[in-house]
């Protein structure tokens, strides 16, 4: 197995699959660390914007904006443009 994927480079490091949807085997296996497993999830919602494409916790985390106001703009109709790129508004 190592020979594989190579020695583990941190202890935060895990087994990920690079294609979700294929088999823990040399070519899909890889070392991540728990914030890439997270983006590698086939339930992350992906908006692509001048682009590029991004999930949208990395896009509220560029953004600085809070991935719960990027999860409900689409839903009340909204561009992926006004999406990403209206500001928040200040709750007084």
């Amino acid at each position: 197995f190592i020979a594989d994927i190579g020695p583990r480079p941190s202890p935060k490091h895990t087994v990920d699959r690079a294609d979700n949807d294929g088999n823990y085997e040399p070519g899909n296996c890889r070392w991540a660390t728990r914030l890439e497993q997270n983006q590698n999830k086939s339930n992350n919602r992906r908006l692509t914007f001048n682009g590029e494409t991004r999930i949208l916790a990395e896009w509220a985390r560029v953004l600085g904006v809070g991935e719960r106001t990027l999860q409900r703009r689409p839903g009340l109709g909204w561009s992926v443009e006004r999406t990403l790129t209206a500001p928040v508004r200040a709750i007084p």
